[in-house]
């Protein structure tokens, strides 16, 4: 588990399938992380670091429902009470990395996380700063029309633009797909 929490791969890479991931499956180590850390775990530390390594495994993946909601609500309490080892700007990162995926929206945006995660988008850590708008992109572009609706009428169309300087070819393509999109 540590290798894939040390691994580090670039912004673009961590928006495709992770390469261990079909190995990791395939060996059933993502059926025993999920059963025996996240759901078991003995501590908290082992849930929050399997729900880190989940979260990574299974970025840009169709989750399984009951794994997906474990996962998701895991990291969203990490991002949330800031309380944990990781630094909410890499948490965030992993939460953009599920959330290229439609299948994950409805439980990335249930609870309020819309609204927690715009206000993150005013903090003065530009890592932060930078995933938070990163993520909402991703919902906006992922979870249809009324939750694209909702998050540029909160943080405004033309906030996405910020993220064109800290951010690859492909984002910008994103970025610029999204802020073009007739309303």
């Amino acid at each position: 588990m540590g290798d894939i929490l040390d691994s580090g791969e670039n912004r673009k890479d961590e928006r495709k399938p992770h390469p261990l991931f079909e190995s990791m499956r395939r060996d059933g180590v993502i059926y025993l992380v999920n059963q025996n850390c996240l759901l078991h775990g003995e501590t908290e530390d082992i849930k929050q670091n399997a729900a880190v390594v989940l979260g990574i495994l299974l970025r840009a993946q169709d989750i399984q429902p009951t794994i997906r909601q474990s996962i998701i609500k895991h990291l969203k309490k990490l991002i949330i009470e800031n309380a944990g080892y990781y630094n909410v700007g890499y948490l965030l990162d992993i939460m953009c990395g599920l959330a290229v995926k439609q299948s994950n929206i409805s439980e990335i945006v249930s609870d309020n996380f819309i609204e927690t995660t715009v206000k993150l988008i005013e903090q003065q850590n530009e890592y932060i700063k930078s995933n938070a708008l990163e993520l909402l992109l991703n919902i906006a572009q992922n979870g249809g029309s009324d939750i694209e609706k909702e998050i540029k009428t909160t943080i405004g169309n033309l906030k996405f633009l910020e993220l064109i300087g800290d951010s690859n070819f492909t984002l910008n393509e994103q970025i610029l797909q999204v802020v073009m999109k007739c309303k």
